[in-house]
C-alpha cells in the first residue's frame, strides 16, 4: 500500500507584506536589494543540476527557497523552466533503461546470477514432450478402471496361457455356484499313503537326530483322564434349542450328538475348542470320516495364539477323536487324548493310512510337533483314554520362540516364524536342528505364515506381524524378492491360501476379511464381513468355497472364485449366513438357528462401533472335510463353549 501524497501548499504573494519605509533604513537587507538579474542567474544554475524528481514536492509541503517566487516572474520564463525539467526527466529515464539481452536458446544450459549472496542457479532445459497418442487414453492402469476381462485376468494371474485356461475352465464350472458345493465339480485330493519326508519315516535318521521312533502314549482310565482335565466334566449337559419357537429344548451330554430335522448334527464336546481337523478315508472295508477336535483345559487360559506368546508355560490340553459312519452318518467318540503341551492350533494333516493319522500342530510351549494318532478301535462301544508322552518329531528353538509355521505340499519343507521377526526354514529330509535358511523380516512377532504353491509359479510365502506389516517373499531368493508393505489396519492374526485361485485370505481384526492374488498383493478385495470381529476362516483343497466365523456367533459361506472374477467392487459379492449361535446367560440355554440370510458387502463394513457378544458363542474353529471329493461339501464349525455343528453345503 502506497503512502498518499500530501496536498501542495497554496502560493502566497509576499509583496503585500513589504514595508515601504524599509528603503530609508541604512544597512538593512530588503527585497529591493535583490534584482531580477540575480534571481535569473541563480535559477539557471539550478536548472543545470535538475533532478529526475523535479516535479515532486518536498515532504513538508513548502517550496524550496530557490523555487519561491520573489517578485514578478514572466510566464515565458516559467514555461521555459518546465520544458527544461521535462527534457531532463526523459533523459534520466532513457539512461536508466538497460538494453535487452538476447534470449538464450532452450537447448543450452544457462546459469542465473545469485542474489543476496545465494549460489547461482543452473537451469537445465527440459526435453520437449512427445506428441500424445490418442490410443494411450484408452489404456487403464488402475484396477478399478479395468473393464476388460482379459486385462483383469492378466493383471491378477499373469500371462501364462495354461494357467489362464485353467482359471477360465474353473470359472465356467463354479461361477453359478454361489453357496452350494456340488460333488461332481469337486477336485480330487487324496492323502492316503502319501510319501512323507525322511525324518518322518526313517527310524535310523530319527535316532541320529535324537527323536523317538514313534509317538509314545500311556493308557489311562476315565477317572485319571478327568482328573487331569480339571475343568472338563464328563457329565456336562448343555440345553440347546434348534428352532425359533423356543418350545423344544434338547439336553446334550458330553460326547453325545443330536440330529436336526434337516440332517445337521450338533455335538457337545464338553470343553473349549481351539482347532479342528476333519478327514475322510476310503479303503476296501470302510469309508469313515474322522473328526479330530483340539480342546483346552481352562477357559481363562484360552487365548488367541498371539496372546499365548507371552505365556509359554504349558498346561493341560488334549484331543478328542470322533468317527462318523459313512452310511448312517452316526458320530461316536472313540478316543480321548490328554497332554501337557498347552494350547494347540494350526492342525495340518500330513498323511492318512489305514490305522493312523499323521499330523502337525503348533503348541503353547512354542514348538511344532508331529504326532501320530491311531484311528483303529477294537471295541465299537468303548472309549479309549490315552496320555500323550512325547511326539515322534519336534522342532523348537533355544534363543527364540516359534510363533507360527507352515508346511509345503510334500511336507518336506518347514517354515517357522519367531517372536523376533525372523523366518527360519528346515528341510525335513535332512535335519530339524540345522536350518536351511534364515532371514530377518521385521522387528515384531510374526503372527501367521502361509505358503502358496502352484504348478506355474515359484513358491511364495505370505505373512503378517504384530506391527501391522504384511510381507511376501520367494523361497528361492528371500533377500531380493522380499516385499514389505503396511496393509493391515489392525492386528492381522490369520492368513490362508486358496489354491484354486492362487490367492491369499487375510483377517484384519474388526475389519472385513480380504483376499488378494499372489501376483497382485498390493490390491485387496473385501471378502467377508460380520457384525463382530472375524475369528476363523476355512478353505478346502477340493473347491474354491470358503467359510468365515465371527464373534457374533454366525457362520457364513462365500465363493473366492466369484470374488476374484467379478471385479474390485463388492456389488456382486454375496454372503450366506448358514448358522447363528445365541446364548442366554440367565436361562443358560443355547439357541442354534439355521438362518440362510443373504448379505452383501456395503460401505459401512469398516465401522469401529461393533457390538460385544457373549464369548461362549464365538466361532473360533472351522474346517472343511478333506480326503475324498464325495465328502468335500461337509464342514464343521465350533464355538468356544464346545458346541460343534456338522453340516453340508448343498
Amino acid at each position: 500500500m502506497t503512502r498518499p501524497k500530501r496536498q501542495t501548499a497554496k502560493k502566497v504573494d509576499y509583496t503585500q507584506f513589504v514595508d515601504p519605509e524599509a528603503d530609508k533604513d541604512e544597512g538593512d537587507f530588503s527585497d529591493h536589494d535583490v534584482t531580477m538579474d540575480d534571481f535569473k542567474d541563480d535559477h539557471e544554475e539550478e536548472d543545470d543540476d535538475v533532478d529526475v524528481d523535479v516535479d515532486e514536492e518536498p515532504e513538508d509541503g513548502d517550496k524550496e527557497p530557490g523555487q519561491e517566487p520573489q517578485g514578478d516572474i514572466e510566464d515565458d520564463e516559467i514555461l521555459m523552466v518546465e520544458e527544461i525539467a521535462k527534457k531532463a526527466k526523459k533523459a534520466a529515464k532513457s539512461s536508466s533503461v538497460k538494453p535487452k539481452k538476447p534470449k538464450t536458446p532452450k537447448t543450452a544450459t544457462t546459469t542465473t546470477p545469485g542474489k543476496r549472496g545465494r549460489k547461482p542457479k543452473v537451469i537445465v532445459p527440459k526435453e520437449p514432450k512427445p506428441a500424445k497418442n490418442p490410443a494411450d487414453k484408452t489404456e487403464a492402469f488402475a484396477m478399478k478402471s479395468i473393464t476388460s476381462f482379459k486385462e483383469k485376468m492378466t493383471r491378477l494371474f499373469g500371462y501364462n496361457t495354461e494357467k489362464l485356461v485353467e482359471l477360465i475352465s474353473l470359472k465356467k464350472n463354479w461361477e453359478n455356484q454361489m453357496f452350494s458345493v456340488p460333488v461332481e465339480k469337486c477336485s480330487e485330493f487324496n492323502l492316503a499313503d502319501r510319501q512323507l519326508p525322511a525324518l518322518l519315516t526313517s527310524q535310523e535318521q530319527q535316532q541320529e537326530q535324537g527323536q523317538g521312533q514313534e509317538t509314545k502314549y500311556s493308557a489311562i482310565d476315565r477317572d485319571t483322564y478327568y482328573d487331569l482335565f480339571r475343568t472338563l466334566d464328563g457329565n456336562d449337559v448343555k440345553s440347546v434349542q434348534l428352532n425359533n419357537d423356543g418350545q423344544d429344548t434338547l439336553q446334550i451330554q458330553t460326547g453325545q450328538t443330536v440330529v436336526s430335522d434337516e440332517g445337521s448334527i450338533v455335538l457337545n464336546c464338553g470343553a473349549n475348542v481351539t482347532d479342528m481337523l476333519w478327514v475322510s478315508t476310503e479303503t476296501s472295508t470302510n469309508d469313515d470320516m474322522y473328526l479330530l477336535v483340539a480342546i483346552s483345559d481352562d477357559f481363562s487360559k484360552l487365548k488367541p495364539p498371539p496372546s499365548s506368546f507371552y505365556q509359554t508355560q504349558p498346561y493341560t490340553s488334549g484331543f478328542q477323536l470322533y468317527r462318523m459312519d459313512g452310511h448312517t452318518r452316526e458320530l461316536k467318540l472313540i478316543r480321548c487324548i490328554v497332554h501337557k503341551f498347552g494350547n494347540c492350533w494350526d492342525l495340518k494333516l500330513l498323511s492318512v493310512t489305514a490305522g493312523k493319522l499323521i499330523l502337525s500342530a503348533m503348541f503353547n510351549d512354542m514348538s511344532v510337533k508331529f504326532i501320530e494318532i491311531p484311528t483303529s478301535n477294537t471295541s465299537p462301544n468303548h472309549i479309549e483314554y490315552l496320555q500323550l508322552d512325547s511326539p515322534f518329531l519336534e522342532v523348537t528353538l533355544y534363543d527364540e520362540t516359534i510363533t507360527c509355521y507352515d508346511l509345503s505340499s510334500q511336507s518336506d519343507l518347514l517354515i517357522v516364524g519367531t517372536n523376533t521377526g525372523n523366518v527360519i526354514m528346515y528341510n525335513l529330509n535332512i535335519s530339524t536342528s540345522i536350518p536351511v535358511k534364515s532371514h530377518y523380516i521385521t522387528n515384531s512377532h510374526i503372527f501367521s505364515l502361509s505358503l502358496g504353491e502352484s504348478h506355474y509359479d515359484e513358491p511364495l510365502v505370505f505373512g503378517t506381524s504384530a506391527n501391522g506389516v504384511t510381507f511376501a517373499f520367494n523361497l528361492s531368493n528371500i533377500a531380493n524378492s522380499l516385499n514389505i508393505f503396511a496393509r493391515s489396519k489392525g492386528m492381522s492374526l490369520l492368513t490362508k491360501y486358496i489354491p484354486q485361485v492362487y490367492s491369499f485370505i487375510q483377517l484384519d481384526g474388526q475389519h472385513p476379511a480380504r483376499i488378494q492374488s499372489s501376483r497382485c498383493l498390493f490390491f485387496q478385495y473385501a471378502l467377508s464381513k460380520h457384525e463382530g470381529s472375524i475369528e476363523s476362516v476355512a478353505v478346502s483343497p477340493h473347491h474354491p468355497m470358503y467359510l468365515t466365523g465371527g464373534s457374533d456367533g454366525s457362520v457364513k459361506i462365500g465363493s473366492g472364485l466369484r470374488r476374484m472374477m467379478c471385479g474390485p467392487k463388492g456389488n456382486f459379492q454375496r454372503l450366506l449366513t448358514l448358522w447363528t449361535f445365541q446364548y442366554s446367560k440367565t436361562m443358560k440355554v443355547y439357541r442354534i438357528l439355521k438362518t440362510f440370510e443373504v448379505d452383501k458387502m456395503g460401505a459401512l463394513d469398516n465401522s469401529s462401533n461393533l457390538p460385544i457378544y457373549n464369548r461362549e458363542i464365538s466361532i473360533n474353529a472351522m474346517t472343511w472335510a478333506q480326503g475324498r471329493k464325495q465328502l468335500g461339501g461337509w464342514f464343521a464349525a465350533a464355538c468356544v463353549s464346545g458346541l460343534i455343528v456338522l453340516d453340508r453345503a448343498e
